[in-house]
C-alpha cells in the first residue's frame, strides 16, 4: 500500500514539474506583457483626482515599462499618454498637459499601427483634455 501512494505521489510530481517546465507561447508572454502595461494605465486612472501624483507615477511606470518590453503596444502607449495629459492638466501644469496632448494628437494623426483598436477614443480624449485646457488658460477681458 506504501508502495502504491509513493508511485501515486511521484506520478503526481512528476507530472506537475512536466506542466510548469513546458514552453509557453510567445502570445501568452505577450498577453502578460500588455495586462502589466493596461494595470499600470489603469491604477493610473483609478488615482486621477484622488492622487494625481501616484497616477503620473504610475503612467510614467507604463511608458517605462513599454520602452524596455512591449515598445509595438500602441494602445498602452495612448492610454499612458492620456492620462499624464490629464493628471498634469488637474495639476494645472498647462505646458506638461500641452506636450502629453500633442504626443496623442501626433501617434494617432501621424501613423497608427492596425491593431491599435482605441486609437479614435484616445485621440477624443486628447481633444477633449485640450479644449479644457484652453478653457483654463483663457482669460477673460
Amino acid at each position: 500500500m506504501k508502495r502504491y501512494i509513493a508511485q501515486t505521489l511521484t506520478l503526481v510530481l512528476l507530472i506537475s514539474v512536466l506542466c510548469g517546465c513546458r514552453s509557453q507561447h510567445p502570445r501568452d508572454i505577450n498577453l502578460r506583457l500588455r495586462a502589466t502595461v493596461d494595470s499600470y494605465n489603469k491604477i493610473s486612472f483609478v488615482n486621477r483626482y484622488n492622487d494625481p501624483s501616484c497616477a503620473i507615477h504610475e503612467a510614467y511606470d507604463a511608458l517605462d515599462f513599454l520602452r524596455d518590453s512591449l515598445p509595438q503596444y500602441t494602445d498602452g502607449r495612448l492610454r499612458a499618454y492620456n492620462n499624464l495629459a490629464f493628471e498634469y492638466y488637474m495639476l494645472a501644469e498647462p505646458d506638461s498637459s500641452k506636450l502629453y496632448i500633442d504626443s496623442v494628437l501626433s501617434i494617432v494623426e501621424g501613423r497608427v499601427p492596425t491593431n491599435c483598436k482605441n486609437a479614435e477614443v484616445e485621440r477624443v480624449i486628447a481633444q477633449l483634455t485640450l479644449i479644457r485646457l484652453l478653457q483654463r488658460t483663457c482669460r477673460k477681458r
